[in-house]
């Protein structure tokens, strides 16, 4: 009878059987390569063959199976077992995802030591489950459409380009089309809806090319069939009028309902209710499912490329900061006053937030607390501005530890090639905590180019033997973490 109320649905969480958890960021922060490491750990638990490989404290892994996921428009099934066989057989890390994915499992825990009011090989006699959530991360500055209306929309997306504009106008390539879109927007004319979408789009193209990937809408730069705007952009650079064809290969709004962000100027124009008509499909189509479902997660690991960011310096830091303030923004838990209903199950809140830097076997070992460091500085200026209500920690990670360091004091690792060893990139002192600018960050690659030391296509670690999951560093202490088990 217990374990029927135990792991009903709407009271699973009440006794804290049920967690879901939402992973995020940017491209090539690794989630792919975050989850299915997860995953392996969990199914393949066992402290005593591996006593230092994934620690649940006093708890081992039971039981485990996948559950078929429902049935949705949005969220297809994690490809677990295909992204395991490409780094174990293939040598190969998974390609970037662009389709939005979970993967359902349920296990019971094993206490591996004996207490008080249990002994050592008990089982629990409730099921746990966890699901996880995989969004790629250019659907990522999508959230600020959640909550917001096309007004409320069109002001924080015309500010977030001008912003881009008057600091990057100088240093960056042409940003002709951002101008005078930036001028259109806020001058009513005689243009039709169609021009308008256009100029918005040629607008988008300028600030991708030149390094800027939070725009929105997302579908922009992925499409409905997976198809990224770097690919499309690619295959039309040959032609003299590729910036023509991109237009009619990229999207800004649902299929046949195109939109763009306008002035105040342009309120109560027609344009102006026809795009808050097509904003509002948009809305009902592709965000409310992803970003609602996001929103009744548990925890969330925000996880960071901090190498991409040392290499391009302020302007990716800026970037990040940017979505990650959308992010928690548009997921705060909000001034519901039904807290005991959430906590009863009928609805989930977001409570705890993990800022995972990733590929930290990438760094010496002495940096990693360094690299903590630096994910504070990237996130303490946007938690400041947004609700208390969520506990954060952070992490210096790596899913699958595919460097060593050996006595000669090198890094060694696998390449397709053999084996290598180079030296580590080591942190400046000056950048304890802290990240270069743009001066600092060109010097400190060019110094590795000239020394052949920048890291090559490290092979990934990950043995062919289904049972061996792979070495990691810090990966179970984030779990942990996110599901308080």
């Amino acid at each position: 009878m217990s374990g029927i109320i135990i792991n009903n649905p709407l009271t699973r969480n009440f006794f804290g059987c049920n967690r879901s958890i939402g992973v995020v960021g940017l491209g090539l922060a690794g989630k792919t390569v975050f989850l299915t490491s997860l995953i392996d750990h969990l199914r393949n638990h066992n402290p005593e063959r591996y006593p230092s490989r994934f620690d649940l404290e006093n708890k081992r892994v039971s039981e485990f199976s996948n559950l078929v996921p429902p049935r949705s428009d949005i969220w297809c099934p994690f490809r677990f077992e295909e992204f395991r066989a490409q780094m174990a057989n293939q040598f190969k890390w998974p390609e970037r995802t662009t389709s939005c994915s979970r993967i359902d499992l349920k296990f019971k825990f094993s206490w591996t030591s004996g207490g008080f009011f249990v002994r050592k090989g008990e089982r629990t006699w409730n099921d746990y489950y966890l699901t996880l959530y995989d969004i790629p991360g250019e659907r990522t500055p999508d959230v600020v459409m959640y909550e917001n209306g096309y007004a409320a929309w069109c002001e924080l997306t015309l500010n977030s380009m001008r912003k881009y504009y008057k600091q990057y106008r100088d240093h960056a390539g042409n940003l002709d089309a951002l101008r005078d879109y930036l001028d259109l927007a806020e001058n009513p004319c005689e243009m039709g809806d169609d021009e308008i979408v256009r100029a918005y789009k040629l607008a988008l193209i300028e600030m991708l090319e030149n390094g800027c990937s939070n725009v929105t809408p997302s579908i922009f730069m992925v499409d409905d069939e997976g198809r990224r705007f770097r690919d499309k952009h690619w295959e039309c650079r040959m032609f003299e009028d590729y910036r023509d064809r991109l237009l009619t290969r990229c999207r800004a709004g649902a299929a046949g309902a195109e939109f763009a962000p306008l002035g105040e100027k342009w309120r109560s124009s027609s344009t102006d209710e026809a795009f808050g008509r097509a904003y509002q499909r948009y809305q009902r189509e592709y965000v409310y499912p992803l970003f609602g479902t996001l929103i009744s997660c548990d925890a969330l690991a925000f996880l960071v490329d901090i190498p991409t960011i040392l290499k391009n310096g302020p302007r990716d830091l800026n970037m990040y900061r940017e979505i990650l303030s959308n992010l928690l923004m548009g997921l705060h838990p909000g001034d519901s006053i039904l807290p005991l209903l959430f906590s009863l199950g009928f609805r989930h809140s977001i409570e705890r937030i993990a800022f995972v830097a990733t590929q930290c076997d990438r760094f010496h070992p002495d940096d990693q607390p360094t690299l903590v460091a630096m994910l504070q500085h990237l996130a303490d200026p946007v938690c400041n501005r947004v609700s208390l209500d969520y506990r954060y920690e952070y992490f210096a990670v790596s899913a699958v530890e595919s460097t060593r360091l050996m006595d000669d004091g090198k890094m060694h690792f696998n390449t397709p090639n053999g084996e290598a060893a180079l030296d580590y990139w080591r942190i400046p002192s000056e950048w304890r905590g802290d990240f270069p600018n743009d001066a600092q960050s060109e010097a400190f690659v060019s110094q590795y180019r000239a020394s052949n030391s920048i890291l090559p296509r490290v092979a990934p670690v990950f043995s062919r033997d289904e049972a061996v999951p792979p070495s990691q560093i810090k990966l179970d202490a984030l779990f942990r973490f996110l599901t308080q088990w």
